[in-house]
């Protein structure tokens, strides 16, 4: 059946949300022949590596993954959650049945355009900071942004931009050492204001969920007093498999597992797979998309790379089938090596490509605000192409020769290119929870691409 929430034509398939309220629908017979084995929601993939499958994630997957959650000691006793990420997509799915099952209290963002209930970074990182949830739940780019605001404050011209640098200076170096520990008790003040002004004087800890977090990002929030515990989870394993605790962060790892009952292990090519009552049943309608990821022993191989330490945490290395294998027969995983490039203060996105070809090269955009601040600073006029601005295009060549120089050979950008416009949602290039598509960024770029091979 298809419920509605306002009535519509008449039709045999069509129930209307006041008649299952009303209880003329048979409902608790309903309930009655439900179980946890019962299908409880399609959640379809993102399309990131190939078209989206729709997942069929049953009640005792949800369920299962409730109590996973609570036994972790992820949630804080009456934590409440901000829960700004599109409801459809399965990690807010999860904080949602976290907070109706837990009764911990939900906080929604604003919605600036009802007509298209379009999500907007500027509106929800005001939102975070307003809603001031002690749990936020969170994606990198949004904290991509959150770092770039703060980094472009410090440069302004007001008393309060040294203060802040001051501040930064605390994201630099070993954060526990002796130099770190005096500087963060001098800079106190003003990281608590940094604090404030991002996640609201509530705020204990983020959640950082659907697309790999940086490293360096990381560091830089816990450099601010500002605790970023990474996750991981697939739609496929419903969803959380596992995170950083609390005061047991290991950045650069996604954690141990969320509870005893989640088995998890690599493959000898390295894919790691999970097993457990979290995971699905498969994908609707394909089977040999199902028995291509699914084992005859029921572990779903996820198609990420990565390792295990000794302690139990897990580092994701990769996407086996984004590996880019270049005309040398080189194996390269993209996704590292782009966010080494996002770690400049002047890129804002990046994207890896090679395939097939002698070398590396990418294709970026740039941060409007950085380079302009930059060109500021320097007595340089922009060229409306930037490609065709040489100050700007030496600027980036520096950057990536740092980057290169901690590459390995076959692994360095030796040529690049701008592109005019941002990824978005609105123009397919990013998922609603800001993956970008890289089939998709690659298709759509494919003369840019050969042009760059010819130069």
């Amino acid at each position: 059946h298809v419920i509605t929430f306002e009535h519509v034509g008449e039709d045999p398939l069509v129930i209307g949300l006041d008649q299952i309220f009303a209880g003329s629908l048979g409902k608790d017979e309903l309930i009655e022949k439900c179980d946890r084995d019962k299908l409880a929601s399609l959640v379809y993939t993102s399309g990131t590596t190939g078209p989206p499958k729709g997942v069929m994630q049953t009640h005792g997957n949800h369920l299962s993954n409730v109590r996973q959650v609570l036994r972790s000691g992820l949630i804080l006793d009456g934590a409440s959650i901000m829960l700004f990420l599109p409801l459809a997509h399965s990690f807010a799915k999860l904080m949602g049945y976290l907070g109706f099952l837990a009764a911990l209290p939900l906080k929604f963002p604003a919605i600036p355009d009802p007509r298209s209930s379009r999500m907007e970074v500027s509106s929800v990182t005001r939102d975070i900071r307003e809603g001031s949830a002690k749990l936020v739940p969170i994606v990198p780019r949004i904290l991509e942004k959150m770092q770039e605001g703060v980094l472009l404050a410090s440069h302004g011209p007001k008393p309060g931009a040294a203060l802040l640098r001051i501040g930064l200076g605390c994201t630099k170096g070993k954060a526990n050492s002796f130099g770190a520990r005096i500087l963060r008790s001098l800079a106190s003040p003003i990281l608590r204001l940094i604090k404030n002004r991002l996640f609201g004087p509530n705020f204990c800890y983020a959640i950082s969920g659907g697309a790999k977090l940086s490293p360096d990002i990381a560091t830089f929030f816990n450099g601010l007093g500002i605790e970023i515990l990474q996750g991981y989870g697939l739609t496929e394993t419903c969803v959380a498999t596992n995170a950083n605790r609390p005061g047991a962060n290991r950045i650069g790892t996604v954690g141990p597992v969320l509870d005893s009952d989640i088995e998890l292990k690599v493959e000898s090519d390295g894919e790691v797979a999970f097993r457990g009552p979290n995971v699905s049943k498969g994908y609707i309608n394909r089977k040999s998309a199902t028995l291509a990821s699914w084992d005859s022993d029921g572990w779903f191989h996820t198609g990420d790379l990565g390792s295990i330490d000794p302690d139990g945490f897990l580092t994701i290395t990769g996407r086996k089938k984004e590996l880019i294998v270049t005309s040398y027969g080189k194996k390269v995983a993209p996704e590292r090596i782009e966010q080494l490039l996002k770690s400049s203060p002047y890129i804002s996105q990046a994207v890896l490509v090679g395939e097939g070809r002698a070398y590396c090269a990418a294709l970026l955009i740039l941060s409007s605000d950085q380079i302009s601040r930059w060109a500021k600073e320097h007595g340089i006029t922009l060229a409306e192409d930037l490609n065709a601005s040489k100050p700007v295009h030496e600027l980036i060549s520096s950057e990536l020769g740092r980057f290169n120089a901690t590459l390995a050979s076959f692994e360095t950008v030796k040529k690049f290119i701008f592109l005019s416009s941002d990824f978005t949602i609105e123009n397919g290039l990013l998922t609603p929870t800001f993956k970008v598509k890289r089939n998709l960024v690659v298709s759509r770029f494919s003369e840019v691409i050969d042009r760059l091979y010819q130069e």
